[in-house]
């Protein structure tokens, strides 16, 4: 059997000497006899990701590249010592000594001239030659320090996982699942990893498949309507021409347009960024072109000077020094100086506006126009002023300041910059707006007035928008008799509801932000959640907490009832402290407190017991159905024989007991068997 490279036994040796696993620190010969069992697949994986980081290599030599340095160092160090002795040997030299250039000789002091000018402008190009290759070294001395540092997380990331997988392997007989004490991104992250669901999917493939399109996405608060969102954002079919706007609490027709056109503005922004980037080799070959020009416009500027100044300095008169070689000297420095002026100015100009395309021009003019008040003034002044005896003068000053854009100039300017955007866009790239939120809006007749806005904008070619809003808000319209289906369902071609989560889903999603986590625990966390992201995350974050604080490796059924009782003990002691004294459901409310206050001293109650407790009050009936469905949850984790199914009915049931009463008591019914597990 092969032995562990040197790099994975030290990389263990780190794992379990962090506080992430240190409560696995007894069985850690146990698990590296398992992990040795696989090391020459492991060992074969690490040796690829060396040469894949690129530090299998670092310290071997690319002989062609030093050669090619030495090479070009010696060439360029040898014409320049040629050319300085070029122009000191015609310095110094008399005609005499120069008689082997016939008719130059009277010309040998501008030709050394031009020799110096040579001379300085080599100088300079190997000092910048070597100024490269110095920043050169030092950026692949960085890349080599970041290369070094990516291998050494990837190996500490695959080596945790190997870890995790051992323990689950040697220990989970025992109850006993390897899990992480520290996970900063189990919560709503903009930058966190998004994991694909059925609803991503579904938005994505209506987009894709319409040319145009309004959809609406609805669901509960917390079941993930800003992560469908985000993830539009992270698509690489639909990035970068994707923007969010978060609709405000406080409604006004004209900010909710004006913050809508900024961030559309914005959006189409960055086209201009995007093209940049897709014409990089333009970009470099245009760089080169103008380096080549500035190297030839500064040595025909020097050969320039020198011959005029050479031709001027003695002292003769000056129609007699003009000649062919004067002519020539001029031209080339007119050329030297026009060709400065010339990269002068466009470097001055600095700005690429006039070439922008039109939609990526307007853009810029609308942000603009939405970020400062333009002011412009007009200052005209005439004095007429007669031999010091009449002197008179009027001055006319008119300043225009813009004005703010109107309700209607709002629309406008939005469907102007929209249909810019597809006349130069489409069908290459399309435009995505998704308006986050509506449900914050404080009044719900508002969400009517909003929709019905965007219906200015909808179905314009290449621009789909999607729109969420939750149930909630949904449902209040229908208490106050409003025509919520009308003004919503109506305005959008599709409306798509938020699916929660499946058990698999939900694995993925704490799997891809928290590293190790185990998929037994994930299960139960689902089915606490209920599939609601929010919720899930919520769960899974306790799970961390209860580990962390505990000075052993828990079990499953230890931290599965540490959650779940943890969180019933807060919602009954919420509600008691909410309730009146006098009020008829404080007693059984009592009761079923501390019926869960025993269950933290390992003295479970019967679910009998729970069932048999009545309220009158509708909420507290939810709570004591949470209540049977937990305990029954807390029984599966401590069992011998989980299914997978019973734990996936749990999350089904909690998903639907905030319902009505039927609907309650059947998903009840459904999930918790009548006898004991």
């Amino acid at each position: 059997m092969s032995e562990l490279d040197v790099d994975v036994r030290v990389a263990i040796l780190r794992i379990f000497r962090s506080p992430e696993f240190g409560h696995y620190a007894d069985y850690k010969s146990e698990v590296e006899q398992r992990i040795e069992q696989d090391a020459e697949e492991i060992n074969e994986a690490v040796f690829s990701a060396r040469y894949e980081y690129g530090v299998a290599d670092s310290w071997l030599i690319d002989w062609d590249e030093l050669v090619g340095l030495v090479l070009r160092a010696l060439a360029y160090v040898s014409v320049t010592i040629t050319v300085l002795v070029t122009a000191n040997h015609l310095w110094t030299s008399s005609p005499a000594d120069l008689s082997w250039l016939d008719g130059l000789v009277a010309y040998k002091d501008w030709l050394a001239g031009a020799f110096a000018g040579v001379f300085v402008v080599l100088c300079v190009v190997i000092g910048r030659f070597a100024r490269w290759r110095i920043i050169g070294w030092r950026a692949q001395s960085g890349f080599m320090d970041e290369a070094f540092h990516a291998y050494q997380a990837w190996l500490a990331s695959e080596v945790r996982g190997f870890v995790s997988q051992a323990i689950n392997e040697l220990l989970g007989p025992r109850g006993v699942v390897a899990f992480p004490t520290y996970a900063p991104r189990l919560i709503e992250l903009d930058t966190s990893t998004i994991a694909p669901s059925a609803t991503v999917n579904q938005v994505k493939e209506f987009i894709e498949g319409h040319e145009s399109s309004a959809i609406g996405l609805a669901g509960n608060r917390g079941s993930g309507k800003s992560t469908v969102l985000r993830a539009l954002t992270q698509a690489p079919e639909l990035s970068p021409f994707v923007t969010i706007v978060t609709s405000p609490v406080k409604y006004d027709a004209g900010e909710f347009l004006r913050r809508l056109l900024h961030a559309v503005a914005g959006t189409i922004n960055l086209r201009a960024n995007a093209d940049d980037d897709e014409g990089d080799d333009d970009v470099r070959r245009h760089g080169r072109r103008g380096r080549l020009k500035a190297i030839l416009s500064g040595l025909a500027g020097v050969a320039g000077l020198a011959i005029v100044l050479i031709k001027t300095l003695p002292v003769q008169p000056m129609l007699s020094r003009i000649d062919p070689v004067f002519v020539l000297g001029c031209a080339l420095l007119a050329a030297a100086l026009a060709g400065m002026f010339g990269m002068l100015a466009g470097r001055m100009s600095g700005s690429r506006t006039t070439s922008l395309p039109p939609d990526v021009r307007r853009a810029r003019e609308l942000i603009h126009m939405l970020q400062w008040e333009v002011e412009q003034g007009t200052n005209l002044k005439t004095t007429v002023k007669v031999h010091n005896v009449f002197d008179t003068s009027a001055e006319n000053t008119r300043k225009d300041k813009s004005r703010t854009l109107s309700h209607a100039e709002l629309v406008v300017a939005l469907h102007e910059l929209l249909h810019l955007f597809v006349q130069h866009n489409y069908p290459k790239k399309r435009l995505v707006v998704c308006i986050d939120e509506l449900d914050k809006l404080d009044q719900p007749e508002h969400l009517v007035s909003v929709v019905n806005e965007l219906k200015d904008v909808f179905h314009i070619r290449g621009v789909h928008f999607v729109v969420t809003v939750s149930t909630d808000a949904l449902s209040s319209f229908e208490s106050r008799g409003l025509a919520d289906r009308d003004a919503f369902d109506s305005a959008f071609d599709t409306v798509v509801s938020t699916r929660w989560l499946t058990v698999d889903e939900s694995i993925n999603v704490i799997g891809s932000r928290a590293a190790g986590f185990a998929g037994e625990i994930a299960k139960f966390c689902h089915a606490w959640s209920g599939g609601l992201v929010r919720d899930l995350l919520r769960a899974a974050r306790k799970a961390v907490e209860l580990q962390k604080a505990a000075d052993r490796a828990l079990t499953v059924s230890e931290i599965v009832s540490g959650l779940v009782l943890d969180d019933l003990c807060s919602a009954t002691q919420a509600s008691l402290r909410n309730l009146a004294s006098e009020d008829k459901d404080v007693d059984a409310l009592w009761e079923l407190h501390c019926m869960l206050e025993r269950a933290r001293d390992s003295t479970t109650p019967g679910r009998e017991a729970v069932a048999a407790l009545s309220f009158s009050n509708e909420t507290f009936e939810v709570l004591k159905a949470k209540v049977l469905l937990g305990l029954y949850l807390v029984d599966l984790a401590g069992s011998t024989d989980q299914a997978d199914g019973a734990i996936e009915r749990v999350g089904t049931a909690i998903g639907r007991i905030s319902g009505p009463r039927p609907m309650r008591e059947a998903a009840v019914a459904a999930a918790v068997p009548d006898g004991p597990l």
